[in-house]
C-alpha cells in the first residue's frame, strides 16, 4: 500500500501541485502513515488473533536484551538504507532536479512491489518453521522451506519477465502524460543495477571466460527491453548501439 501510494502521490506533489523536494518528503510520510494506519487498524479492530494491551507493554528485563539481539542487525540495515536514500535524493535533486527524484520513486515502488511480496512469504512461513523445528517434524521444515524459496523466486522471476518484456507501460502507469518523467523513469529501470557501464574493461575478464566455458552472457548496448525497444536498439538499425559493440570488440582484441 505505502509503495503504490508513494509512487502516485510522488509525482502529483511535484508537478501537479509543484511542491519540489518537499512534496516528495510529505509524499513519502504520508504513504507510511497510510501503511501504518492500515496495520494498526488490523489490531485495534479486533480482526487480529494478537491483541494490544497495555499491560504487555511495559519492557522485560527478560525480553529486551532478546528484542535487541535479533532486531539489531535489521535495524543497521534499515538505517543504512535510510542513510543511503537520503544521499541519493540529494544527488538526484541536485544533477536531475525534480523530475529525476520523482523517476526514481517509480523505480523504487516497481521494486518493491516484488521483495515486499517475497518479505510476506519469508515472515509467514517463519511461524511454519518453527512449530514443526519444535515438534521435531524436520520433514515438514525442509518442505516448508522449499516451497517458500521456490515461491520468492517464482515471484522474483515474475518481476523480472514483467520489468523486461513490458518496461514501458509498467512505468507509464506512475509517470501519466509526462513524457520526460516517462522516460527518465524508463532508464532508471533499466540501469538501476548497474555498477558501470556493460563495456567498462574489467568485465571483459568474464566475457573471455563465460565464452571459454561456452556460457551465454546477455547485455545490452545501452538499453534493455521489449520486442519494441530490441528492434529499435540493435546494433543493425541504432548507430549509437552499433558504435558501443564495436568499442566492445576492439577493447576486446586488445
Amino acid at each position: 500500500i505505502g509503495a503504490v501510494l508513494n509512487a502516485v502521490l510522488c509525482p502529483l506533489f511535484l508537478f501537479a501541485f509543484r511542491w519540489g523536494m518537499k512534496g516528495a518528503a510529505f509524499a513519502t510520510v504520508l504513504s507510511q502513515a497510510v501503511s501504518a494506519a492500515w496495520v494498526m487498524f488490523n489490531y485495534l479492530t479486533g480482526r487480529s488473533l494478537l491483541k494490544l494491551r497495555v499491560k504487555n507493554l511495559r519492557p522485560s528485563k527478560e525480553i529486551v536484551p532478546r528484542i535487541l539481539a535479533i532486531g539489531s542487525a535489521p535495524f543497521a540495515v534499515n538505517l543504512a538504507n535510510s542513510l543511503m536514500n537520503g544521499v541519493m535524493n540529494n544527488q538526484l535533486q541536485r544533477y536531475g532536479g525534480d523530475l529525476a527524484v520523482s523517476s526514481m520513486g517509480i523505480v523504487f515502488a516497481l521494486g518493491t512491489l516484488f521483495v515486499f511480496i517475497a518479505f510476506g512469504i519469508n515472515g509467514g512461513v517463519q511461524p511454519i518453521i518453527g512449530y514443526n523445528y519444535g515438534a521435531r517434524q524436520y520433514p515438514r521444515v525442509r518442505q516448508a522451506a522449499l516451497f517458500a524459496i521456490g515461491a520468492a523466486a517464482a515471484v522474483f522471476a515474475l518481476g523480472f519477465a514483467i520489468v523486461q518484456l513490458v518496461p514501458r507501460p509498467l512505468v507509464s502507469l506512475f509517470a501519466g502524460a509526462s513524457t520526460e518523467l516517462r522516460d527518465m523513469g524508463y532508464r532508471g529501470l533499466k540501469i538501476i543495477g548497474s555498477k558501470r557501464d556493460y563495456d567498462f574493461h574489467g568485465y571483459f575478464r568474464i566475457y573471455e571466460a563465460a565464452e571459454v566455458a561456452k556460457l551465454p552472457i546477455l547485455f545490452h548496448m545501452g538499453v534493455i527491453g521489449g520486442g519494441v525497444d530490441y528492434s529499435i536498439t540493435h546494433p543493425r538499425r541504432d548507430p549509437k548501439a552499433a558504435e558501443t559493440m564495436q568499442r566492445m570488440q576492439r577493447m576486446g582484441r586488445g
